[in-house]
């Protein structure tokens, strides 16, 4: 660990395709670049794009189920286990209601399946709110940023830009402009840490929720982060797969 920052990193990770889980390119070999850089997390904590609720809810299991929460993809993508152990104490000591229905939505393992792929790490799920607001998600990252300190990874799993209704399967390279403008211009509020001028655009998000992971991270972030951008590009004409590492 760098000496001179003792707390665990900080992700975003643009996840993309369910498929991903089970293909090999260069957004997964980054992926387990990026792990290779992280001292092996005591538990991981991730806020996903695909669990919300009505009120902030966390996985409360000691084995949380596995989430395929996606259709249409092929048969190899649900015969894929990635089964790891929750944490209920760490849970409870969050303070918000524990959940023992939800488990691990493909925002997460798919992700982890990559990086971690022994699933020897406990992880549990922390639910975003249909009322969030970025404000309301800086303010949950400050109130988890002291889990840094305790060897617990904290992962926001969202996209930059995410709007299936733009995919281009045809020409899966060509970037609309109205995508890479708003990447462009999310990465340098970013990089000038201009958090609170971050807004959803409705062609990049007709609806917010693959945004909202962005700002727990963006609020558990200390004045002596660094940050490394790593994955980006687009995937599909319309998915930003630009993923961020503080430490």
């Amino acid at each position: 660990m760098n000496i001179s920052n003792p707390l665990m990193p900080l992700l975003f990770v643009g996840h993309g395709s369910p498929l991903l889980a089970i293909q090999e390119n260069s957004f997964t070999e980054e992926w387990k670049s990026i792990a290779r850089k992280i001292p092996k997390p005591e538990a991981i904590v991730v806020i996903s794009a695909h669990w919300v609720r009505d009120q902030r809810f966390v996985t409360g299991q000691v084995q949380p189920p596995q989430i395929f929460d996606f259709y249409g993809f092929p048969e190899q993508l649900y015969q894929t286990k990635y089964r790891v152990k929750g944490n209920p104490e760490l849970a409870q000591s969050l303070g918000f209601e524990l959940n023992h229905e939800w488990g691990i939505d493909h925002g997460a393992w798919c992700v982890l399946k990559i990086m971690y792929p022994d699933a020897d790490i406990p992880v549990i799920e922390i639910s975003l709110k249909r009322n969030d607001t970025p404000e309301s998600l800086m303010a949950l990252g400050k109130q988890l940023k002291t889990l840094r300190s305790k060897k617990i990874l904290l992962m926001g799993s969202g996209n930059l830009v995410h709007n299936l209704s733009k995919i281009n399967f045809h020409s899966p390279n060509q970037v609309p402009s109205w995508a890479s403008d708003f990447e462009t211009d999310v990465m340098s509020k970013i990089k000038n840490k201009n958090y609170q001028a971050i807004t959803p655009s409705p062609i990049a998000h007709p609806s917010p929720e693959h945004l909202w992971p962005l700002f727990p991270i963006l609020g558990a972030v200390e004045e002596t982060d660094r940050l490394q951008v790593f994955n980006q590009r687009f995937d599909l004409g319309s998915i930003a797969m630009t993923s961020l590492y503080f430490q």
